[in-house]
């Protein structure tokens, strides 16, 4: 049906798309799924924040 590499390009774009837009649909679902639960407690909000954005960090307080 499809000439074999233009198959494989296609089925390599659609493996990655499809692999990143998973990823932000699951981030996205855990976004709302955990923020009104962290908006209350701003511990949680760093444990929560700290593996999505580890360039984010909060600063260290001495």
């Amino acid at each position: 049906m499809y000439p074999e590499r233009s198959s494989t390009e296609e089925s390599g774009f659609r493996a990655n798309a499809c692999l990143v837009y998973s990823a932000r649909f699951r981030l996205a679902i855990m976004n709302q799924m955990f923020l009104p639960l962290v908006a209350k407690d701003a511990s949680l909000k760093d444990l929560h924040w700290r593996p999505m954005r580890p360039w984010n960090l909060p600063r260290e307080s001495t």
